[in-house]
């Protein structure tokens, strides 16, 4: 045939690729199929986000470097991610935009995760963390955060506060972004009323249940009677 008319017709890209990494069942590199390809698109093809994951995932946009310089960066990556092609899309000067996932739990999806994905894009699924529960409770350690884990429920996992516990004024200390220090105080008998708001922790928190005046005297007599009951007894045995 000469000089016949051909007509193109693109029935999928393959030639771009997403990053998406933390904790997702199966992070790794995953290509576009199309342009209308969206971050939940994405969420989806990694298998979906892993169960105690923090509630927000964190959108990196990239753009295209020259070969020489992507392949010096992909050096830095995980081995699995980087696949025979060494030149992958890498990420560009910006800061990380937070995009809450809290819309999927409650069965329904928020406008940026509908956004489209662009090649080289990273999207990274922060672990939930820990939260430091301390003072006046029964079991003071560091827990796991879990979605939605309020201060509420912090304190609940550390056993509850004792009875000396000054439950009135709970403190929460916690680091922001440009670790600046942060002091919230929460009146945990209000917030079980409804007549405060709950406050959700958040990764690196430390929660600090101090000691009620009023209530150290009363707690000290009822544990050293405790104490002396506890004596008697063990004498009795005997």
């Amino acid at each position: 045939m000469h000089h016949p008319r051909v007509t193109l017709f693109i029935r999928e890209y393959r030639s771009r690729q997403v990053a998406v990494l933390g904790a997702v069942e199966k992070p790794g590199l995953y290509m576009l199929a199309s342009g209308s390809d969206t971050i939940l698109d994405m969420l989806s093809l990694a298998g979906g986000v892993k169960e105690g994951a923090a509630p927000r995932l964190y959108l990196i946009p990239a753009e295209p470097l020259q070969s020489h310089q992507a392949r010096s960066l992909a050096a830095t990556l995980p081995a699995q991610l980087v696949n025979h092609n060494a030149t992958p899309l890498i990420l560009k000067s910006a800061d990380p935009i937070e995009i809450s996932l809290q819309s999927l739990e409650k069965g329904s999806t928020s406008a940026p995760l509908t956004l489209p994905a662009r090649p080289g894009d990273v999207v990274i699924v922060p672990g939930g963390g820990e939260v430091l529960v301390q003072g006046w409770v029964e079991k003071p350690a560091a827990y796991k955060i879990t979605p939605g884990l309020t201060l509420l429920g912090a304190v609940a996992a550390a056993g509850g506060p004792h009875f000396a516990a000054n439950t009135s004024s709970v403190r929460i200390l916690r680091t922001g972004r440009t670790d600046e220090k942060m002091l919230l105080i929460a009146d945990l008998e209000k917030v079980k009323l409804g007549e405060s708001p709950d406050i959700t922790v958040q990764d690196g928190d430390v929660v600090e249940v101090s000691s009620s005046s009023s209530k150290l005297i009363p707690y000290g007599i009822y544990s050293f009677m405790t104490s002396v009951l506890h004596v008697g007894a063990t004498f009795r045995s005997y």
